[in-house]
């Protein structure tokens, strides 16, 4: 049974958050300059800046058969699951949870485009794997420096002049409807910018993070596909000495709380929501 002072002080941060964080829509803005950006990054608002990709040759051209021609024998790092939920909570075999990687497969930029082309229009087979390019390795200036030459610029001008220096990475990102992310906390700044689909936002308020169970730990696992059947296995991570290592993360599906399992969720309120 819960400790009533404890219950008290819950719904006091609770409240508390409500009060200074009211919820509110996402704001729309044009930026066009660092003192523009910084009345609202100071306040840690989240805003959809609706000027700021304007310029770039990217939102003419960037679409699979452009991408092609310009990157297509590239390698890269693309993650693939059987749903979409890589870095995330889930059941193994055993129904045991883990915290399960993607599968990481290197291919051709050309081969993973027809992949991801095929997964994207197939909208009513659930069960092609997820080909998701989504690796936080300055993708953009490693694997992909010709679009960075071309299409976009190497930083966002009036971004650098407010947080003093230059983004130390800066990553593209391809997927399709089922590619999504589970609950975390980024512990960068971030810009991100969508020049084609959408993506959609759940914010949750830093001092709602008591409530998260962001301490759990999980066995570490990884996905992996068989090349012989396409049966889809969950498989233990093991350290340099062979341990099982575990890793920390917030088990909570926002989408669907389990309130039973997860009964501090409940003091959680979404502060923001929306597609950019």
């Amino acid at each position: 049974m819960e400790n009533p002072l404890v219950q008290r002080a819950l719904e006091t941060l609770s409240q508390n958050t409500k009060d200074h964080w009211a919820t509110r829509p996402i704001r729309r803005i044009r930026v066009e300059s660092a003192k523009d950006f910084y009345r609202f990054a100071s306040r840690r608002e989240p805003v959809v800046i609706t000027n700021a990709l304007e310029a770039w040759p990217a939102m003419k051209y960037w679409d699979a058969e452009y991408l092609k021609k310009k990157v297509g024998s590239n390698i890269v790092s693309v993650n693939v699951t059987p749903n979409g939920m890589g870095d995330a909570v889930v059941r193994d075999h055993e129904g045991s949870e883990v915290f399960a990687f993607p599968e990481e497969r290197s291919m051709k930029c050309s081969e993973f485009l027809d992949l991801w082309t095929s997964s994207s229009s197939s909208v009513s087979d659930e069960r092609r794997p997820v080909f998701y390019l989504s690796h936080q390795n300055d993708s953009l200036r490693t694997q992909f420096a010709k679009l960075l030459e071309d299409d976009v610029p190497s930083h966002i001008s009036w971004a650098s002049e407010l947080f003093g220096s230059r983004p130390d990475a800066v990553n593209l990102w391809i997927g399709d409807r089922r590619s999504r992310s589970s609950l975390h906390q980024d512990y960068y700044e971030n810009l991100y910018a969508v020049v084609r689909g959408e993506k959609e936002f759940v914010l949750i308020s830093p001092s709602d993070v008591p409530f998260l169970y962001a301490s759990a730990e999980f066995p570490t696992s990884q996905y992996c596909q068989s090349k012989k059947s396409g049966t889809w296995s969950i498989d233990p991570v093991f350290s340099d000495k062979r341990v099982r290592t575990k890793t920390s993360w917030v088990p909570v599906d926002v989408r669907k709380p389990d309130l039973d399992r997860f009964p501090l969720f409940r003091y959680v309120r979404v502060f923001a929501r929306g597609l950019a």
